[in-house]
């Protein structure tokens, strides 16, 4: 008997050892486990079925500021969060189908994952939440985002940086070209210019010539127009002779008539006397026919003398237009002068202003000339920085 129960609580005693060996076991397994939980950085509870807490890991007694012994079995509305004992508790929405939330919690944003603990049979009882402080993730999503719109941003104004680029292009050729012709233009106009100074010069020559033949040419204007005065002064003397020889021959030939009346008197006295008178009568009859001869030459010499008077007065008449007409020419003479003097004096100026004008075009080829190659080094380095943009969008776009 005392064999058998000695037996027996060796055999008890057996499996005592190995029970606490088990248990020993287990404990250290248990001990592992919850060191790996409380190793792990985000806040770990679980609750029963009434949300009252039954494990909490480190994070979670940082956060709260209590050790698990002194939250175990109250309530998970002690943790004093903004979504607590709301519809948004991470409990809450698992019980809704959600088990995703998140919140906001002094200027911290969170993520809670809530699971259902089940036993072996399959039964739930309990609750588990992890919960992740999600700010800086969301910060580098949001920066990530912000970088990818400033991507994007930059990307879009490289592509209107390179449409302008392309279009300074176009204008930087186009202003080459237009540079380079408008070289070749002024280069054209400076010949021009010289061709035109150097007919201006031989203007001025001609002009100069002009002006002394049109002097000469007064000169002898004026003598000739001295010439007709002194021919008016002497075809007006002669008009007065003819005129006094009129006057003479009017005289004449009243003297004629006076003695044609004597002889006619003297006729009929030398009848009354008969052949006394006859010798007388003769006479009489001879001064009669001189008389008459007389008178008949002085009419013949009275329309000689006033067709000299109209010749004479004709020859005024034209003497005096042709003065008028000298008159006239010499004026124009002097007007020529005139306008030429001032001719001469604008033709000067204008060369004075060509050549001003030479000297300033010289001064805007070599500008010219200094715009091309400007235009040309533009050109290049605008090429240059299409190239480079190209590369920088392909590097922007593998970014992307």
């Amino acid at each position: 008997m005392v064999v058998i129960l000695s037996l027996v609580i060796l055999f008890l005693l057996v499996v005592i050892a190995l029970l606490l060996n088990k248990l020993s076991k287990i404990q250290i397994k248990m001990n592992k486990h919850l060191n790996i939980l409380n190793s792990i950085p985000f806040p770990i509870s679980a609750t029963d079925m009434n949300k009252n807490w039954i494990f909490v890991n480190k994070a979670v007694e940082k956060m709260i500021g209590k050790t698990k012994d002194e939250i175990k079995g109250k309530n998970c509305a002690n943790w004093k969060s903004e979504i607590c004992d709301t519809p948004h508790c991470g409990i809450n929405c698992l019980r809704q189908g959600n088990p995703r939330t998140t919140f906001s919690n002094n200027k911290s944003e969170y993520q809670v994952d809530a699971f259902y603990i089940t036993n072996t049979a399959g039964q739930k009882v309990g609750h588990l939440e992890i919960i992740q402080d999600i700010s800086q993730f969301n910060h580098a999503v949001q920066a990530l985002s912000d970088q990818q719109e400033l991507v994007s941003s930059i990307s879009e104004r490289l592509d209107k940086f390179s449409k302008i680029s392309s279009s300074l292009n176009q204008s930087s050729n186009s202003l080459s070209s237009s540079a380079i012709d408008q070289a070749e233009l002024i280069q054209e106009f400076i010949r021009a210019i010289n061709e035109i100074s150097g007919g201006l010069e031989n203007n001025i020559k001609n002009i100069i010539d002009t002006n002394e033949i049109s002097n000469l040419t007064k000169e002898r204007a004026n003598i000739g127009t001295n010439y007709m005065k002194n021919l008016i002064s002497t075809m007006d003397e002669i008009n007065k002779s003819s005129k006094n020889i009129a006057e003479v021959i009017k005289i004449i030939e009243s003297i004629s008539s006076q003695t044609n009346l004597l002889a006619l008197n003297a006729a009929i006295e030398s009848a009354r006397a008969g052949d006394a008178g006859k010798g007388f009568a003769v006479v009489a009859n001879e001064i009669r026919d001189l008389a008459t001869k007389s008178s008949d030459i002085v009419k013949e010499i009275e329309k000689i003398i006033t067709t000299s008077l109209e010749t004479v007065e004709k020859g005024q008449s034209i003497v005096r237009d042709t003065d008028s007409a000298l008159s006239n020419i010499v004026s124009s003479i002097n007007d020529t002068a005139e306008m030429s003097k001032v001719l001469l004096e604008n033709s000067r100026h204008q060369k004075v202003s060509l050549d001003h004008l030479n000297n300033d075009t010289d001064k805007l080829s070599n500008i010219t000339d200094l715009n091309v190659a400007t235009s040309e080094e533009n050109l290049g380095i605008n090429n240059d920085l299409i190239i480079q943009i190209e590369k920088l969008k392909h590097a922007v776009n593998y970014k992307e």
